[in-house]
């Protein structure tokens, strides 16, 4: 789920807002919905995150998006610094003839595998949460 910094009110169901003030749904989101937001952007919250609560962030359901682990594991493997690992993967875009629509199929049970791997066809939160994968 998607909001402005500092979310304040949303009607997106029972959607939760996190200590770090990000809308979460309880439930896996496994269909396209729109939901109203409204958010504080002029508020800074701190910049500085604890370790503990960043490696939390960045962690990843391990069962997930197995093809898409796979992928990520052979582009990294091939070496280079982090620029070239980024390299490789929008070559990946490039090359796989990838569509950007606003009108994409129902991905369901692993979205990110299935974008990646079978329709391909996507708006910006597709990409960035395969990218994100």
């Amino acid at each position: 789920m998607f909001a402005l910094e500092m979310p304040q009110t949303w009607d997106a169901g029972d959607a939760l807002q996190t200590f770090d003030y990000q809308l979460l749904s309880p439930q896996p989101v496994r269909r396209h919905f729109v939901y109203d937001a409204m958010s504080a952007v002029e508020y800074r919250a701190g910049t500085q995150l604890a370790a503990r609560l960043e490696a939390y962030d960045l962690e990843l359901p391990a069962t997930e998006n197995p093809r898409t682990r796979a992928l990520a594991s052979r582009l990294r493997a091939v070496g280079g610094d982090d620029a070239a690992y980024i390299r490789r993967v929008l070559d990946y875009f490039r090359r796989e003839g990838f569509e950007y629509t606003l009108e994409p199929p129902t991905l369901g049970a692993d979205p990110v595998d299935r974008f990646l791997f079978e329709t391909r066809q996507g708006f910006c939160g597709h990409y960035a949460s395969a990218f994100t994968v």
